[in-house]
């Protein structure tokens, strides 16, 4: 039962990147910052009851490890999209950002669905992320 559950979850959110992922096409650390905001108002709004439905998947793939192969599946193809999008915005090491982007993004979604904040506006903490991380080559700090 739990691997129907995770099934249909995953169709639903691969439904929701693909019709994001031909939409948005951000050039800039900060369109990124912007899309990524809107698609943290979308799941905590009008998507809250699958990013739910999600983040309890996630929870319970620590417990059976068979959900795992799915997760990872789905996984996978949002990354490529997100990799995309930060290739596209300027990101000279998408491998690295995308970890450190992604999982920000997904704190401040969890956070506000667990406790909701009415004046919920994701953007401000997500773009100094985003502007500090991804920036133009000549910008960039080594490391």
């Amino acid at each position: 039962m739990l691997n129907a559950v995770v099934e249909r979850t995953s169709d639903r959110e691969r439904a929701i990147w693909e019709a994001l992922a031909t939409t948005y096409y951000p050039v800039t650390p900060e369109e990124l910052a912007q899309a990524m905001a809107g698609l943290a108002r979308e799941a905590t709004g009008p998507n809250r009851t699958l990013t739910l439905a999600r983040y309890a998947i996630l929870v319970e793939a620590g417990i059976h490890p068979t959900l795992r192969p799915q997760l990872l599946a789905t996984g996978a193809r949002v990354n490529a999209w997100f990799m995309n999008w930060l290739r596209a915005a300027g990101s000279t090491d998408p491998e690295r950002h995308a970890p450190i982007i992604a999982n920000h993004w997904t704190g401040i979604v969890l956070h506000e669905l667990a406790i909701p904040d009415p004046a919920f506006d994701p953007y401000p903490q997500i773009a100094a992320l985003v502007t500090s991380v991804v920036r133009p080559r000549s910008e960039e700090v080594p490391t």
